[in-house]
């Protein structure tokens, strides 16, 4: 793939089999940024559109909107949705989700109002991360009890330091909804050892090793 051109180099998914000896089991997502950004800091974490988001960098975003939703009386266990297109904005919030100890709810970026407000009923969304811009391409306003903030606002990187706090009691880390192309979406739960699971899997089953680009 062409540098640049819609390139995601998100590495990050590589560091649960590169730079742990710790197992699965004991391990929380956030460790991948957290670790990848104590050893290889200022390597490049995302590529997108020729700009690059260090590792250190997109650590300090995810630790900001962190800080940002701890502000908002956040707690761990509870759900948080991320609306946003691909790029640095919406990993730094992910990440910072987690690291608040809440659960992310990524929202398909196709889905429509009716089908967006269903998501954050359903998931009992306390706060959705949003990118104005893709806020503005709904024909109408969302109808929602969850807290509108805009992702971009808060994840900077202004120093702030965070430690990731442990996840609610059953461990969850994210909600996933299907695209909704035949009807509502519907959702399923994982945790962080299955997310971590997965990566172990995927990345053992195409043999990825960490200096390459997804």
């Amino acid at each position: 793939m062409e540098p640049g051109k819609h390139e995601s180099g998100c590495r990050i998914a590589l560091i649960a089999r590169t730079m742990s000896t710790r197992s699965v089991p004991q391990r929380v997502v956030t460790d991948l940024l957290w670790d990848a950004a104590d050893a290889v800091g200022s390597r490049p974490a995302i590529v997108m559109g020729g700009q690059a988001t260090t590792y250190a960098e997109l650590r300090s975003r995810a630790s900001s909107v962190a800080a940002a939703l701890s502000d908002r009386g956040v707690r761990r266990g509870d759900r948080v949705a991320i609306l946003a297109e691909r790029g640095a904005d919406a990993v730094a919030a992910y990440f910072g989700v987690l690291a608040a100890g809440a659960v992310a709810i990524v929202v398909n970026e196709r889905l429509r109002p009716r089908q967006v407000e269903y998501v954050l009923r359903r998931s009992t969304a306390r706060v959705l991360l949003a990118a104005p811009a893709l806020l503005a391409q709904h024909p109408r306003d969302l109808e929602t009890d969850a807290e509108l903030v805009d992702i971009g606002a808060i994840a900077s990187t202004n120093g702030v330091e965070w430690t990731p706090r442990p996840p609610g009691e059953r461990g969850l880390a994210q909600i996933i909804f299907t695209s909704g192309s035949t009807g509502l979406p519907k959702g399923v739960v994982y945790s962080h050892r299955a997310v971590l699971t997965a990566i172990e899997m995927v990345c053992g089953y195409l043999g990825l090793e960490k200096d390459e680009r997804i």
